[in-house]
């Protein structure tokens, strides 16, 4: 009679076996290790069911799949950065986050009908389907699909709809963001005027002062400022903000305000010209 432990389903072993050339050296010691067991018969059905178990997941940790845009995309590093709207648990960390992705020589890129692209193909903006393995934290693409090429030019007009423009005077400076009382706002923004408004400065965001790139930190509480950028889920966030220089006041000497008495002066003596001007016209006639 055989004991539950003695003999081991064959089917057991060639599965563990494939799961150990598919995984590859990733497996480790311990999947090695279940192997041995199992051959000699150490583990029991349950034991060998759990290994199974516990090496198809491991597999499926080392995998990823993504949808998302592609917001940036770097030729000569071979990096794409990707939004990602949707994964695989194995990724779910970086749901929602811009994503870098390393591109390799045997990633396949295809559109449609169009196979073997370059990394250069994928327009920025793109909506993608990006498939890989994950190591060490590091996602590298074996497969992107383009799956919308003018997503480029939809966003283009969405964004274009949400940009603003407004002026006003700093209230609060905070490390990544102002806080400014608008006068004045294009109509995006309109609802914002006479309210203090924070506004997000983020990496890509152009700070100058008299046309000198200038940062967060040198802008002060009462600086006027005018600012572009883009509203999105509510939240304004700065692309552009040009600190207004203060203009010197020339001295100007004040004129006096003629008074009557100056201005009777001014009389007699324009009279006194004129009757001078007259006699010498007089003479003159006399000498003819």
């Amino acid at each position: 009679m055989f004991t539950k432990r003695k003999g081991i389903a064959p089917i057991a072993i060639v599965i563990l076996i494939a799961l150990g050339l598919i995984g590859g050296a990733s497996a480790g010691y311990g999947f090695r290790e279940n192997i041995k067991k199992m051959v000699s018969g150490q583990n029991t059905a349950e034991e060998i069911s759990q290994a199974i178990s516990q090496e198809i997941a491991k597999l499926g940790q080392n995998k990823f799949e993504l949808e998302g845009t592609a917001t940036s995309v770097d030729v000569s590093s071979k990096i794409i950065i990707v939004k990602i709207k949707s994964s695989t648990n194995s990724i779910k960390e970086f749901r929602l986050s811009e994503t870098p992705i390393a591109i390799i020589e045997t990633t396949k890129i295809s559109f449609g009908d169009q196979k073997d692209l370059k990394i250069a193909d994928i327009p920025i903006n793109a909506q993608v389907h990006v498939g890989g393995t994950i190591s060490e934290g590091i996602l590298t693409a074996t497969k992107v699909i383009i799956q919308k090429e003018d997503v480029a030019e939809e966003q283009g007009e969405v964004q274009k709809q949400k940009d603003f423009k407004v002026e006003g005077v700093v209230k609060s400076i905070a490390a990544d963001s102002l806080t400014v009382t608008i006068a004045s706002a294009s109509k995006r923004a309109n609802s914002q005027k006479g309210k203090d408004l924070e506004i997000k400065v983020i990496s890509t965001t152009i700070i100058e002062k008299d046309e000198v790139a200038i940062t967060i930190a040198d802008i002060k509480e009462n600086d006027e400022v005018k600012i572009e950028g883009i509203i999105a889920d509510d939240a304004y966030a700065a692309s552009k903000i040009e600190v207004k220089v203060e203009e010197e006041g020339e001295d100007l000497e004040a004129t006096p305000t003629p008074t009557a008495s100056s201005a009777s002066q001014g009389q007699d003596s324009n009279q006194s010209e004129n009757s001078n001007r007259g006699n010498s016209q007089n003479k003159d006639k006399e000498n003819e």
